[in-house]
């Protein structure tokens, strides 16, 4: 089958990136005196000694739960829209949107903890001009990673993106394998867990409110 003819299903998992979700909001409940809409601010209380590091931690579940709520919706709405066109060739198909839920954390995760760290807005463009923008171009959507030379191609492979466009791809087209599904969905989840636990930490480095 022709990389062009599979593109349907790699966008599937791309739309696990949807870069304002993930990488504005908890830079934005992590600062103080950052701007948010009223019905967006959540309220700052003094927490009882010892526990501010408990509540910076639910502000890193809240908001992965937030991300996934929001990827979640818009494949469960992408799945339907490709499967009526014909590009869904397997009932594994309905693997793909908890897929897609488990790349958008793993987006989600680490980038919300490099935004509690960050200082600025600023240090959010070499990251996503370097790493965001080619993770997207080369993550194997558009073209095979086997066109990439042998350097890139390796990177490719490292990337979550590349994992999630090869695990809805398969499970759309009905070419899954246990043991290649399992070992991206096992990636992602150790995606997840390095970034979850960075961004308890980082949370917790920053002064309460």
């Amino acid at each position: 089958m022709a990389c062009g003819e599979t593109v349907p299903e790699g966008r599937l998992a791309v739309l696990a990136g949807p870069v304002r979700d993930i990488t504005g909001r908890p830079r934005q409940w992590s600062r103080p005196g950052r701007a948010l809409d009223r019905d967006q601010r959540p309220r700052r209380e003094p927490c009882p000694a010892g526990q501010c590091g408990q509540h910076r931690g639910d502000l890193v579940a809240g908001h992965q739960l937030y991300v996934a709520t929001r990827v979640g919706i818009a494949a469960a709405i992408y799945l339907c829209v490709i499967a009526g066109f014909g590009a869904v060739h397997s009932w594994l198909a309905v693997l793909a949107w908890p897929s897609v839920v488990l790349l958008g954390v793993a987006f989600s995760a680490p980038i919300s903890a490099f935004g509690a760290w960050a200082q600025s807005e600023g240090a959010f463009n070499p990251l996503f001009r370097f790493a965001i923008m080619p993770m997207f171009l080369f993550s194997g959507t558009f073209f095979p990673v086997t066109r990439l030379p042998q350097g890139v191609r390796d990177l490719a492979y490292a990337t979550p993106l590349w994992h999630g466009v090869a695990l809805c791809r398969s499970l759309s087209l009905g070419t899954a394998q246990l043991g290649a599904s399992a070992g991206h969905v096992a990636y992602l989840a150790v995606v997840i867990a390095l970034g979850v636990l960075a961004g308890n930490r980082t949370q917790r480095r920053r002064p309460p409110a």
